[in-house]
């Protein structure tokens, strides 16, 4: 009993151990208890607010290389990761197996890590076709920057437009200028002109006293004549260019003088060769006159045609303003110089007491001329304008040179000059002259269709036939009469103003 006692909790002790000794052995030992995995709930993104994104399908996720997180060092400053180990060559290929490559020879596809914390990206949305607008605004060769006004459009034209007919709360483009621009546009302006005087030709003298000069052509009073102007143009091309026309035209420039001396007037012209009737010469009625009278009548016209483009328009940056034109031109001066001697005891009421010198002359001219048209801005409504135009043209000179009585009587010359003819002398000659005009000016932008000008109008032509220069000192010289004088020169001044409109 007292063996039984001690074998007995020895006994004990052995099972005991044993079975705790069978935890620690490859086998017997327990198993980790498997988990259910915890599933996201749907619509929320770790990290994140509730978001309307589909959970993530975690079992679509390729596993990816681990990449290891920065080991923070002392005082938080990151710790670079070391370095990884150098790759070990893969062992030499048999020259059986190079020849026959292998499935595992393919490059390896390299999965992409993927993060679980970020919702996936949306596919990208098809991108809208741009509108029209968005195409003129983006298109760097036919759009232009908006100004206001439309001045990017159409802001300066010959004499007085500086800016196109928009609303100054508008912006325009080139594909708008057409519709919401107003391409026709017109001016009306008046003229005051005048003209420079010829070289004087002395025509009346003391009798017996020819030192006693008393009056020559220079003497006549021409006075400044009013003249109208119409301009009519359109642009073309969003106002890159434009067709323009012009017409002016003046009064008849008119002047007259006279002096009188009681039987006591000659002239240094020598009439003494021509007579009115057979045994009537000239002589009996321009020397010893009581009354000599010089009048003459000059008239103007003007027309032109240009091709007119704006290579420096304004954008709103600059003051300046230009634009060059090129065309055509037809020019008209037509000049007739009367020289009347009253006879001795004569009366002006008897047609056959008076005589004539009758001397007319008319310049066509036809040709190209190429200018420009400068403003420059002074205030937001203001400018400052020059516009000169030079041509060169061929000038179709028509002359027509007669005396003869009150009455109609015309002259002929007498049998003791040798000189055969008649008279009228009528002949016609070519020529080239040079015509340049120079505006200056200032205008004044009223609105946006209207403006007003005031300026200064200098035209001077040479290579013209004057007058003046047609009187012979021996007027019977019917040859020398046939042959024009064309080295005149004529110079037209004066002012100009008149208002324009845009439409």
């Amino acid at each position: 009993m007292k063996r039984l006692r001690t074998i007995l909790p020895g006994f004990v002790v052995l099972i005991g151990a044993a079975t705790a000794w069978g935890q620690y052995g490859l086998y017997g030992s327990p198993e980790l208890v498997s988990l259910p995995p915890v599933q996201p709930a749907v619509g929320v993104v770790p990290g994140m607010y509730p978001s309307t994104q589909p959970a993530i399908n975690c079992s679509a996720i390729q596993p990816g290389p681990m990449i290891a997180a920065p080991v923070t060092g002392r005082y938080g400053a990151p710790t670079p990761p070391a370095p990884p180990a150098p790759p070990v060559p893969p062992a030499p290929k048999t020259p059986t197996e190079a020849a026959s490559p292998s499935p595992s020879d393919a490059p390896a596809l390299v999965p992409t890590p993927q993060r679980l914390d970020v919702a996936p990206a949306r596919p990208a949305s098809p991108a809208a076709a741009p509108s029209l607008v968005e195409q003129m605004l983006n298109d760097p060769v036919t759009s232009s920057a908006p100004s206001a006004g439309c001045g990017g459009c159409y802001s300066s034209s010959i004499e007085a437009f500086e800016d196109a007919a928009c609303n100054a709360d508008n912006y325009c483009y080139d594909e708008c200028c057409t519709t919401e621009c107003c391409p026709w546009y017109g001016q009306v302006s008046a003229l005051m002109l005048s003209r420079n005087k010829a070289n004087r030709v002395w025509v009346t003298h003391r009798t017996l006293a020819q030192e006693n000069q008393l009056m020559n052509t220079q003497d006549i009073d021409m006075k400044w004549q009013w003249g109208g102007e119409i301009r009519f143009g359109r642009r073309f091309c969003c106002g890159t260019w434009a067709l323009e026309a012009t017409y002016w035209a003046t009064e008849a420039f008119t002047g007259h003088a006279s002096i009188t001396g009681a039987a006591n007037l000659s002239t240094p012209l020598t009439v003494s060769g021509i007579e009115f009737g057979v045994g009537n010469p000239a002589t009996n009625w321009f020397d010893g006159a009581d009354e000599h009278r010089l009048s003459r009548r000059n008239e103007f016209e003007n027309v032109e045609l240009d091709f007119v483009t704006y290579p420096f328009a304004s954008n709103g940056y600059s003051a300046w303003d230009m634009s060059w034109s090129l065309g055509a031109r037809f020019f008209r001066f037509e000049e007739n110089l009367m020289f009347t001697s009253l006879r001795g005891g004569g009366s002006w009421a008897n047609p056959d007491e008076w005589a004539a010198l009758n001397d007319q002359v008319t310049n066509n001219l036809i040709g190209l001329q190429a200018g420009f048209d400068a403003h420059y801005r002074i205030a937001p409504s203001w400018s400052l304008y020059v516009g000169p135009k030079f041509g060169i043209y061929t000038n179709h000179m028509r002359h027509r040179f007669n005396a003869y009585l009150g009455d109609g009587t015309e002259a002929t010359p007498t049998a003791a000059s040798g000189v055969t003819g008649s008279y009228p002398v009528e002949s016609s000659a070519n020529a080239i002259s040079f015509l340049t005009e120079v505006d200056l000016g200032l205008q004044w932008q009223i609105s946006p269709r209207w403006s007003a000008h005031l300026g200064y109008r200098v035209i001077v032509a040479t290579g013209i036939g004057l007058s003046d220069n047609q009187i012979p000192p021996y007027i019977v010289d019917i040859p020398e009469i046939r042959d024009i004088d064309k080295n005149g020169e004529l110079i037209l001044h004066g002012a100009t103003f008149g208002l324009s409109y845009n439409f």
